[in-house]
């Protein structure tokens, strides 16, 4: 028989819930509101880790991080701060924004767009109408 879910409550509301059910093994820790902040799910593939914070920092000598796809979704910027950052891939680099700078400082403004252009009449057409 399987046992059931066990719960603990933290003096700070949050429970920790370990969930050995139905062949289910992980554990769960929740806010006091119920909404979950962690969760440690252990799977056939290996731990499946899942975590909402209002803020997530990694304070280590090295940072490694090894994986088939790594995407990012920043909704509001990206900033990374290096002695030296490099870049290599097998394939392209594609860098797509409305303006790409290079080498500007942190304050830059950014330029102003190009007025509008109007399109000539090539020598000999007849005007436009």
């Amino acid at each position: 028989m399987t046992p059931p879910v066990a719960s603990q409550l933290l003096p700070s509301g949050r429970s920790v819930e370990v969930d050995a059910a139905a062949g289910r093994e992980a554990i769960t820790v929740r806010a006091a509101d119920g909404a979950l902040e962690l969760r440690i799910e252990l799977t056939p593939a290996g731990p499946v880790v899942r975590l909402s914070a209002a803020r997530l920092e990694i304070a280590a000598a090295d940072v490694a991080v090894k994986c088939d796809t790594f995407a990012v979704d920043a909704a509001a910027g990206v900033r990374v701060s290096a002695g030296e950052f490099r870049v290599k891939t097998e394939e392209s680099i594609h860098l797509n924004g409305a303006t790409v700078r290079l080498n500007c400082t942190e304050d830059a403004v950014p330029p102003a767009p190009p007025p509008p252009t109007v399109p000539l009449p090539l020598v000999g057409s007849p005007p436009a109408e």
